[in-house]
């Protein structure tokens, strides 16, 4: 009983930890994005469109994809529970990606800027 304690503990601290290190640059983002390039926008001649993405992309690739890979191990919850969190934050990731790339090509289309002319651009389609 004492090792199942200690195995708990150790399972939520784990939990803890990981969850601060998703969820410390989504802060630091948040900070930048609204603190120093002055928020997002969507309107066509807004240059805070493209603001959209590192946040989006960070979002879901980073926190939501992260915590959607742990949700068995580290979960409290049963097996069933935790599949059904798996597959939301999954689903939700996959929303902030796609809405991460429309804000992007959105941007460069508004701004008559080549799409996918850099290797940032290429690497980041093909992880995609």
């Amino acid at each position: 009983s004492t090792l199942e304690e200690l195995r708990k503990y150790r399972k939520g601290l784990l939990l803890v930890l990981f969850e601060a290190a998703m969820f410390l640059p989504l802060i630091l983002e948040l900070c930048w994005t609204f603190g120093y390039l002055h928020g997002v926008g969507w309107s066509s001649d807004n240059p805070l469109k493209f603001n959209w993405h590192p946040l989006a992309m960070l979002t879901g690739m980073y926190v939501l994809f992260g915590n959607a890979a742990v949700a068995y191990r580290l979960y409290p919850w049963s097996r069933a529970t935790n599949k059904k969190i798996h597959a939301a934050l999954l689903l939700a990731g996959c929303c902030f990606i796609v809405f991460g790339l429309v804000a992007v090509v959105s941007y460069h289309e508004d701004h008559g800027y080549a799409e996918f002319s850099t290797l940032h651009g290429w690497l980041g389609l093909v992880t995609v």
